[in-house]
Formats: structure tokens, sequence, C-alpha cells
């Protein structure tokens, strides 16, 4: 393999022979059913799930496992409700009131089924960090080269926007 798109990849190069880039960072957002009292707010900390039960997929879950970290980090211990074997299942779950879950933005933002709210999740640096990762002796450091380029843009870009 030549390149992957990764999340979470360690900080730094873990050796001489993979690039890395990040290509975006983007925060969890609650996922709720449509009557639970939180959906009225603007925002919410992962603290405030704790009392519900969780809906995620099961492990090997990258989500799951930055969900782990974030709550051993924090002293947090979530009740764990429902182990799903697809992503695609999370939704209609939660929807059915079955508990809550954590998403990415990118998810929350597509959301359209009126039985879910998502709820964005105040916590500072609870969120994923998606990477392309490249080979350094192959055709695929063109490649991260030009996502290289394209982060730069990005940042530039907000800069310019902030």
């Amino acid at each position: 393999m030549d390149a992957a798109i990764v999340q979470d990849w360690p900080d730094g190069e873990p050796d001489e022979t993979l690039r890395t880039v990040p290509l975006f960072i983007e925060p969890y957002w609650a996922l709720l059913p449509a009557g639970h009292a939180d959906t009225g707010r603007e925002s919410i900390a992962v603290s405030d799930l704790m009392n519900d039960r969780m809906v995620l997929h099961r492990d090997p879950c990258d989500i799951r496992t930055s969900l782990r970290r974030f709550c051993i980090r924090n002293g947090l211990e979530p009740k764990v409700g429902l182990e799903l074997g697809f992503n695609e299942q999370i939704v209609p779950f939660v929807a059915n009131g079955h508990g809550v879950s954590v998403v990415p933005e990118m998810v929350a933002e597509q959301l359209n089924d009126p039985r879910v709210k998502a709820v964005k999740l105040s916590d500072a640096g609870f969120g994923r960090t998606v990477c392309l990762v490249g080979r350094a002796d192959s055709d695929a450091s063109l490649l991260v080269f030009f996502a290289e380029k394209h982060a730069q843009n990005i940042a530039v870009d907000q800069e310019n926007a902030g």
C-alpha cells in the first residue's frame, strides 16, 4: 500500500519511510433522541452524557477509541447500552430511544431524521484529526505533497477569514 487515510495518527513522523499530512480536524457532536432533555441546548459536555446509555460501534472503532481515551483522561465512565456492528445502525437506534451516541461533525451536519438531534460537544480537544499517510519512497509521496499544499491553503484561508 502506498498511501492511506487514517484517523488520529500519532503526533510526529513514526519513521522516515512514511510522510503524514493532517487533512482536517473536526469536533465530535452528541447524537440524541429528539425527546432528550438536552436537545434544546446549544452545546453540552461529554460528562452530560454519562447518565445515558451509549449506543456505540463495537471495537475496533476510531470514534469509540477517542471517546474511551477522553473518558479515561477525565475520570468519566460511559454506560454502554448497545454495541453495533455498523455505523449506519447508530442513528436509527438513537432515534428509537435506545440511548445517545457521539458522531463526527460531518455526520451531524448531514442528519435528516427528525427523530434525532445533534448537539455540539463543548469539550475542547474532543474531536478527530484525519491524516493522509504515504510511503516516502513511492509515487504516493506526490499525493502527500499535494495534500500538504491543500492543508497550507486551508490554513491561509482560515487566517484570512478570522
